[in-house]
C-alpha cells in the first residue's frame, strides 16, 4: 500500500476520531441539563393537572394559567420558557414538598387521561427522572399544528393536541410521537450510551438488553431537525427500523393488556415486556 495514502488515511482515522469526540461532548453536556429541564417541565403539567382543570378542546395554557392563578403565581408570559421555569421553582415545594418527587409525580399522573400525558410529552420526562406512568401505547389522533406545538418540550404546549391537519395514521411524524410521547421503557443512561461510541469493542451489545433499539433511538433523536427528505438511504433505514420495532412493540404489547385481567397479570405483562407498573387508563 502507498505509504501516503496510509498516512492520508491515518490523518482521515484521526480527524473522525476527534470529531466524534467533540460531538460526543456536545450531547453528553446537553444531556446533562434535560433532567433538569424534565423536572420543572414535570411540575408544571402536574399542577395542571391537580388545579388547571385541562379539556382536549381547549388550548392548554388556559389551563396553565387557571392553575397559576390557584396557587396565586403571577408571571409575565406564561407561555414563555423563562417565566415556566420561574413559576415551576415555586410550585415544586408547593406540590412535591419534602416527598419523593418519583414516587410524587407517579402518584398525580397515575389516573391523568392519556391524552394529556402524550401531548405534554410526559414519556420524556418519566425516562429521565425514574417516575412511572399509566399506558401510553394507546393511539390518538394528533392535528399537524398540535405535532409541532407538542415539540416545543420542555415549553409546555400552547394549543390542542387535535389543531391543523389531521396526522395520517402512517406518517414519519408518527415515529418522534411515539419515542417522545409514548414509550417510557427505561433505557440506560445517555451519557452511557454515548461512551459506548468510544469503545474499540462493544463488549456490552450481547450483555445490554434491546442494545439495538437504545442505539436506534439515540440516532434518531440525533436526526431530530435534519428535513426527512435530506436523510441518506442509510438513515431512512434506520429510522425505518425503529419505526417498525415500535408499531410491533405496540400492536403485541396491547394485545397482552387487553388480556390482563389481574394485577398479577399486569404485573407478567410488564415484566415480559421490560416496562415498569403501568394501570389501566381511566375510561
Amino acid at each position: 500500500m502507498d505509504r501516503n495514502f496510509q498516512h492520508r488515511l491515518s490523518k482521515i482515522e484521526k480527524h473522525v476520531s476527534a470529531a466524534r469526540k467533540e460531538r460526543n461532548a456536545k450531547e453528553k453536556q446537553a444531556f446533562k441539563a434535560l433532567p433538569g429541564r424534565a423536572l420543572h417541565h414535570s411540575t408544571a403539567v402536574a399542577a395542571i393537572v391537580l388545579s388547571g382543570q385541562p379539556k382536549i378542546n381547549e388550548p392548554l395554557i388556559r389551563a396553565w394559567v387557571r392553575a397559576l392563578q390557584h396557587y396565586r403565581i403571577d408571571v409575565n408570559k406564561p407561555g414563555v420558557m423563562d417565566d415556566q421555569v420561574r413559576a415551576a421553582q415555586r410550585l415544586f415545594p408547593i406540590i412535591i414538598g419534602k416527598e419523593d418527587s418519583s414516587a410524587k409525580f407517579t402518584k398525580i399522573f397515575r389516573t391523568t387521561p392519556v391524552w394529556l400525558l402524550q401531548f405534554t410529552g410526559l414519556a420524556a420526562d418519566a425516562r429521565f427522572l425514574k417516575f412511572q406512568l399509566p399506558n401510553l401505547t394507546k393511539n390518538l389522533r394528533w392535528g399537524s399544528e398540535g405535532y409541532k406545538d407538542a415539540r416545543r418540550w420542555p415549553l409546555l404546549p400552547a394549543g390542542t393536541m387535535t389543531a391543523g391537519d389531521p396526522i395520517p395514521w402512517i406518517d414519519s411524524r408518527r415515529l418522534w410521537l411515539a419515542v417522545h410521547c409514548k414509550i417510557t421503557t427505561p433505557i440506560p443512561d445517555f451519557e452511557d450510551l454515548l461512551s459506548w461510541d468510544e469503545e474499540e469493542e462493544p463488549s456490552h451489545r450481547d450483555k445490554v438488553p434491546l442494545y439495538d433499539l437504545y442505539e436506534d433511538i439515540l440516532f434518531t433523536l440525533r436526526l431530530d431537525g435534519k428535513p426527512e427528505e435530506e436523510w441518506s438511504r442509510y438513515e431512512k433505514r434506520r429510522v425505518r427500523r425503529l419505526s417498525e420495532w415500535i408499531t410491533s412493540f405496540d400492536i403485541e404489547f396491547a394485545a397482552a393488556m387487553s388480556k390482563a385481567m389481574t394485577h398479577a397479570d399486569f404485573m407478567r405483562v410488564c415484566k415480559r415486556f421490560g416496562l415498569p407498573l403501568v394501570w389501566r387508563t381511566p375510561a
